[in-house]
């Protein structure tokens, strides 16, 4: 998170105040994705909530010392006093309020997965370049250190030339009335746990992995439970990555 604070660029008058986020939603996540983290930081302060549930945003409000809370996601991101929009909402929701949170001239924080598809995370991209604003696909360990630690023993040389990377994550099952469970919100094991896995072939490998073959395990309906994938990279370079809720 620091580094995505420093990267933004603020006016003269807000160099010495804490950049004011506004969240849309009381997602489950919500907590340890961003209230913990920003009460350790005295450059950041959490001071607006919308939730599809008002009296559901009010004890969330209550629960975090939460200064505003509005009827609507749209109410939060018009709130001129806020620097950075949270986006913790349903993959299905992503595109349309991060979209309007940039054209209201505010930085995003937006969750993973990042979109539906390409094509929504390239217009996301598009508006963020036009508008000159960060926006951030909450992937907290690219800024862990330990994250940091493992580039560097892997850029070192020290286990010698890579052959095979296996990545995974693997979770239980959740209930049937569960986002993640639900294909037109953009659930499914790849998009909630399997994104994690290919993110970091990316970014240890610096690499784009050419996919070989691949095995999906299908639940109902149309929502995968498991997808195994077999890479190629440069060098011979060889990879596996698991995303399952079963």
């Amino acid at each position: 998170m620091q580094q995505a604070i420093d990267a933004i660029d603020r006016e003269p008058k807000h160099m010495l105040e804490p950049l004011r986020i506004g969240t849309l939603g009381a997602a489950g996540i919500t907590p340890a994705a961003l209230m913990e983290p920003a009460k350790e930081n005295d450059n950041v302060t959490v001071v607006a909530v919308a939730a599809r549930d008002r009296d559901r945003a009010e004890q969330f409000a209550e629960r975090h010392d939460i200064q505003y809370v509005y009827d609507h996601y749209d109410d939060v991101i018009a709130d001129d006093s806020l620097d950075v929009i949270y986006n913790p909402l349903p993959i299905s929701h992503h595109l349309e309020y991060t979209v309007k949170a940039l054209r209201a001239g505010k930085h995003v924080l937006c969750e993973k997965s990042f979109a539906l598809n390409a094509n929504e995370a390239e217009e996301m991209h598009a508006v963020a370049i036009e508008t000159g604003l960060v926006l951030i696909e909450a992937f907290h360990y690219r800024y862990h250190p330990i994250f940091q630690r493992a580039l560097e023993i892997v850029e070192s040389g020290v286990l010698g030339k890579l052959e095979h990377i296996d990545a995974r994550f693997v979770v239980g099952t959740p209930n049937a009335e569960n986002i993640r469970m639900h294909y037109e919100t953009g659930g499914g094991a790849t998009m909630d746990m399997g994104c994690y896995p290919i993110s970091w072939l990316r970014h240890i490998t610096g690499q784009e992995p050419r996919v070989v073959s691949a095995i999906a395990k299908i639940g109902n309906p149309d929502v995968d439970l498991r997808l195994e994938v077999d890479y190629e990279l440069e060098d011979g370079l060889t990879a596996t990555t698991v995303g399952s809720m079963c």
